[in-house]
């Protein structure tokens, strides 16, 4: 039907000797009928964009501007008469052609115009007709009066022309007749109708059939327009006509003289003064129809998407309980005295206890890529150590396969970067789990490259090469799809879902960055990705210099890896030594034979397991040639190297050695050791651990309404120096701050009374603090939360429960960014009783190492805070369920928050899980959904209770 409507309005248009034609505001052709053609002799298609001055000579140009210029004048819809309007045109062929154009504004409903329409009609013969009368007619009245001879002359001729106009009045009701047709055929209605009492004055077949009558006589008998409109619509439509002159798609439902109900889309102009309207009817009933279900498909959709959102968080909560619990402790052992063997190992425990959770977040991480829901963190970090950290994870699984791996991260990279580390490392770890799952033999570099540097900025390309299987051309075009993996049977051989590689394209897209693939089959694989980082310039200087005998050293470097030959090299370089570096032991055996006993390096570094010459024949072969005078060597070799060989090494007077993958801050301590030096500390730790303990001279202002929130606050920062003061409402807030002079303010978001978003625009507007930093705390940690606070005024965002790292952090950026300094950067906490009883790491309700981490691993404060929480909440159940059966919805929704956060703060996990879900029911106001959540509450209040009492009654026996 809309396929025979097209066809029927596209012929009418093609064969039209008219011209229809639309511009754009100012007056270029958007378009343009094909009568044009027949007119000026110009194609239609390259009209349009051309301006309509260019089809009419300079003198009608004059007159199209002076019209234009009044219908933009007018606010409201204008048309300029026909009549008034005739224009000489300029054919192709250099010839004029007369023609009669209408304009009418196209406009918003702001009344600013949007373009202009109209149709050109050809009156060439008609206006050439008018000028040889005027033309007769003058020469007859002249011939009058010289000689009443001629005027049967004159007579005759002007017999002629009349003849000729009667046949243009004929062509003309022939046009006429053409739209009298099309009026009456569309497949639109058209239709007009009193303004009084809407009765319909005129209309096509169309508007008879869309509003239900036989035929368009009984619709002229019977029809009135606005009878089948409510009385509502019918007045919002004559107030709009009224208002703006025409309207556009104006929708409403109609009720037929048979009960039918139908949905019309009006498009209609008042005539006021004429006492009528024009206008379009469309019958839009099938398309309501599909777009209602449409929405309803989209509606069941989203509660799907929200189920299953509800189930991978419930999933998530679940698996990050225990894994907490590993990453917890191991923290907590990592920071007894311990052997290097021991932290080495606890290191990898704890790097791989983090991939785990961040290899577990990836299902999770695509379901909010999808719903446009993850956000990037920009906080500071190390990259060399995250580098190294993503490399310690997959040691076992690379020594196992024999592999070499190498770690190229240039010195010359700056050393804090400020980004989203968490998703850094998830890309690298997706790569580098792809590279070694598809290589059985050979090597795997992992290099860093600055692609551009600017003065606080660097871009960086990462790249993970490997000599694994390679990737077919045909695959790469889609391999950063969902699901996609090289063949069937990789999946089968290889395991492996196929979605790291698409969250890698997405992570990085997210970072403004790309990732491709270079790859031959059979060769390997090269997988490359670039990201935009901010530089952090504040540990800048920080490094205690090298020892002045180790300045200038000369090292003599054996390597037969290139990749990793060039990582050594640079390394070294970036340690100010002076390198030479050789593939094989033959090649430095010459230099050294050349040197003769003058031994050209204060230290040789070669790897233990070279082709051809290996590294022990080496060693004797150097001792042969240099003697006493043999300068210290340092051997590197594979995690799976003998302890045999190692012994045999020994035996030969070896005595230094490094495992591979070198990392840049070994292989520096190593060598201070060799000559004596007590190795650097490792400036290159992450943020991760380094807590701010000194705030010289700061103040701060804690604006928190739930007690637990603000003892477990205000410790964090009295431990690290600062001047505590503490409101607990926007009130005492304000006046706090009125009295005092802070260097920030840490605001809670919602409070009862005034929230934190008011307060903060009191202090922006009314006492016109612009530069004092206010930090939100909010248990609201969703999309567009961040951007309600900034908009606010806030400066930052702090989601609670808080993260004392993230707190110091942000207070650091924050106040140094207004003239603030801080001092020094100690290390992470000790826990202040090391008799924490074994049972309260696994009591039920409680996640007691995440508690004893916030709280600095203080264990009398967590049990104090624990005590005053339980104290605090006792009576909570019989508060909320007469909060509810009054249906005090809005007191009870802040109870609900209260308890969420305060639970969170003691890590009361599923006890601040199930106080969100009644804080959404009673916002809600679904009172039956927060009654059935009651008896869940209970539960988890009772573990609570029964944990800190079987705590409380430990710590009583064992004071006694």
């Amino acid at each position: 039907m809309n396929q025979s409507r097209d066809q029927i309005e596209r012929l009418l248009l093609e064969n039209s000797p008219d011209v229809l034609w639309a511009t754009d505001r100012y007056l270029k052709f958007t378009y343009i009928s094909p009568g044009v053609r027949q007119l000026t002799g110009h194609n239609p298609a390259d009209l349009i964009g051309r301006p309509i001055y260019d089809l009419v000579t300079s003198t009608s140009a004059r007159l199209i501007n002076d019209a234009f210029k009044k219908v933009r004048a007018n606010r409201k819809p204008e048309t300029v008469d026909k009549r008034h309007l005739e224009l000489e045109f300029v054919h192709k062929n250099n010839t004029r052609v007369w023609g009669e154009t209408t304009i009418a504004k196209l406009t918003r409903q702001s009344g600013i115009p949007a373009g202009f329409s109209g149709i050109i009609r050809d009156i060439d013969k008609w206006k050439r007709t008018e000028s040889k009368l005027t033309r007769h007619r003058n020469d007859l009245e002249q011939f009058v009066q010289e000689s009443t001879e001629s005027i049967w002359v004159i007579n005759a001729q002007l017999q002629r022309e009349i003849e000729g106009h009667k046949k243009l009045e004929v062509e003309l009701e022939a046009k006429k007749t053409l739209y009298r047709n099309l009026y009456n055929n569309s497949l639109v209605g058209l239709v007009r109708t009193r303004i009084a009492d809407g009765k319909v004055l005129n209309a096509n077949k169309s508007t008879a059939d869309i509003l239900g009558f036989e035929n368009v006589q009984s619709l002229l008998a019977k029809g009135k327009f606005s009878d089948l409109h409510t009385p509502e619509r019918r007045t919002e439509l004559l107030r709009q006509l009224e208002a703006y002159g025409d309207v556009s798609d104006f929708e409403s439902r109609i009720t037929l003289a048979d009960g039918t109900r139908r949905v019309i889309s009006l498009s209609a102009r008042l005539f006021k003064e004429q006492d009528f309207i024009e206008g379009v009817i469309v019958d839009v009933t099938h398309q309501k129809r599909v777009e209602k279900a449409l929405k309803e498909s989209m509606e069941a959709a989203e509660a799907a998407n929200v189920a299953k959102s509800e189930f991978l968080a419930n999933m998530s909560h679940e698996i990050r309980t225990p894994m907490n619990g590993i990453i917890g402790m191991c923290d907590l052992v990592m920071e007894t005295d311990l052997s290097a063997k021991q932290k080495e190992y606890l290191e990898i425990i704890h790097s791989s206890g983090k991939s785990l959770l961040e290899l577990i977040n990836d299902i999770l991480d695509l379901s909010k890529i999808e719903a446009g829901k993850l956000e990037l963190e920009n906080i500071p970090f190390s990259l060399r150590q995250v580098v190294e950290e993503v490399s310690d994870v997959f040691l076992n699984k690379i020594t196992a396969k024999n592999l070499e791996l190498t770690i190229d991260v240039p010195v010359d990279i700056p050393e804090l970067l400020i980004a989203d580390p968490l998703r850094i490392r998830q890309v690298l770890i997706n790569l580098l789990s792809n590279a070694i799952k598809f290589t059985e033999k050979g090597s795997i570099c992992i290099s860093v490259s600055k692609e551009s540097v600017g003065q606080d900025a660097v871009k960086l390309t990462f790249q993970v090469r490997d000599t694994g299987i390679g990737i077919p051309n045909d695959i790469k075009e889609n391999l950063f799809d969902a699901f996609t993996q090289a063949d069937g049977t990789v999946t089968r051989k290889y395991g492996g879902s196929g979605l790291g590689l698409a969250i890698c394209k997405r992570i990085v897209n997210m970072m403004s960055g790309d990732i491709w693939v270079e790859s031959e089959v059979g060769t390997g694989s090269s997988f490359y990705f670039t990201a935009s980082f901010q530089v952090d310039r504040s540990q800048t200087g920080k490094k205690r210099p090298l020892p002045s005998e180790l300045r200038g050293l000369t090292v003599l470097l054996i390597e037969d890896n290139p990749y990793t030959l060039k990582a050594i090299t640079q390394y070294l370089d970036g340690f100010e030594f002076k390198v030479t570096p050789f593939q094989g032991a033959e090649e430095a055996l010459n230099s050294l034979n050349k040197a003769a006993q003058n031994i050209p390096c204060d230290l040789i570094i070669s790897d233990i397991d070279l082709p051809g010459l290996d590294g022990l024949q080496a060693f004797e072969a150097f001792k042969s040639i240099a003697g006493v005078n043999l300068p210290p060597v340092l051997f590197t070799h594979s995690p799976l190297m003998p302890t045999q060989r190692k012994e045999k090494a020994r035996e030969l007077g070896i005595q230094h050695f490094i495992s591979k993958p070198i990392k840049q801050s070994p292989l520096l301590n190593i060598i201070m050791e060799i000559f004596g030096c007590e190795p650097l500390q490792d400036t290159a730790a992450t943020v991760d651990a380094e807590y701010i303990d000194d705030f010289v001279d700061v103040s701060v202002l804690l604006v928190e309404d739930n007690p637990i929130n603000q003892r477990v606050a205000t410790e964090m920062l009295a431990r690290a120096g600062i001047r505590v003061d503490s409101a607990d409402n926007g009130l005492s807030a304000i006046s706090s701050i009125k009295k005092n002079c802070y260097d920030a303010v840490l605001m809670d978001v919602q409070m009862p009374e005034m929230d934190g978003l008011e307060v903060t625009r009191i202090v922006r507007s009314e006492l016109n603090m612009q530069d004092l930093p206010i930090i939100a705390l909010t248990a609201h940690n969703m999309t567009g939360d961040r951007d309600r606070c900034l908009d606010a005024g806030m400066n930052d965002y702090l989601p609670k429960p808080i993260d004392r790292l993230a707190l110091f952090q942000t207070l650091k950026k924050n106040i140094e960014s207004k003239g603030g300094q801080f001092d020094c950067m100690p290390g992470a906490f000790t826990p202040a009783d090391p008799q924490i009883p074994a049972f309260a790491l696994s009591v039920p309700g409680l996640d007691v190492v995440d508690g004893l981490t916030r709280l600095g691993g203080d264990w009398d404060l967590y049990v104090d805070v624990l005590k005053e929480y339980c104290d605090h909440y006792r009576d909570f159940l019989t508060e909320v369920k007469k909060l509810l059966a009054d249906k005090d919805f809005a007191t009870a929704r802040r109870r609900a928050h209260a308890l969420k956060g305060a639970a969170a703060n003691v890590s009361a996990d599923n006890l601040s899980a199930a106080a969100l879900q009644l804080e959404n029911a009673c916002a809600d106001e679904k009172v039956r959904k927060a009654n059935r959540l009651i008896p869940k509450i209970e539960d988890c209040l009772t573990e609570v209770f029964a944990a800190y009492d079987l705590i409380a009654a430990d710590l009583a026996d064992t004071r006694n």
